[in-house]
């Protein structure tokens, strides 16, 4: 069966162009639930095993799906529990490294879009710029940064 594209008309290859812009800006929304998310998952964590828990590589540990192994458990869930921490504090790593190598002008315009969320007309008024100006600067800041979070070649 042929590939069908999400929009009448549009051919794969501008698809393609909508999946990179989609998900850098998703990433860029993103970015201050991420914040909240990680010192949540940090804190979930420090409350879940405290400091004073030995390290998972000096608990010995039986057969995963033994009967009665509770360790087994305990291991998986906070290694997962870890492994999500790490993601997220590789995600965040990733967008602020890319939101330090902007230019000025386009880093606040990053951070009216995505980070304080400003609707597009009072971005506009703030920086006396038309619609169509802040569209074509959009555009462009999305291509940049598509390219340093790595969703554009």
């Amino acid at each position: 069966m042929p590939h069908s594209p999400a929009v009448p008309n549009q051919s794969p290859a501008d698809e393609k162009i909508n999946t990179w812009y989609r998900d850098t800006e998703r990433e860029l929304y993103n970015y201050p639930r991420l914040k909240v998310r990680l010192a949540n998952l940090e804190s979930y964590h420090a409350d879940l095993y405290p400091s004073f828990t030995r390290p998972l590589n000096t608990i010995a540990v039986g057969q995963v799906g033994d009967h009665g192994d509770i360790t087994a458990g305990y291991v998986a869930h906070r290694l997962h529990l870890e492994e999500e921490i790490d993601r997220t504090r590789r995600r965040l790593a990733r967008i602020e490294t890319s939101l330090a190598a902007l230019s000025p002008e386009d880093r606040e315009l990053a951070e009216l879009i995505y980070i304080r969320q400003h609707h597009w007309g009072a971005i506009c008024r703030q920086l006396h710029i038309s619609r169509s100006t802040y569209y074509e600067k959009k555009r462009s800041l999305v291509t940049k940064l598509a390219f340093m979070l790595g969703f554009l070649k």
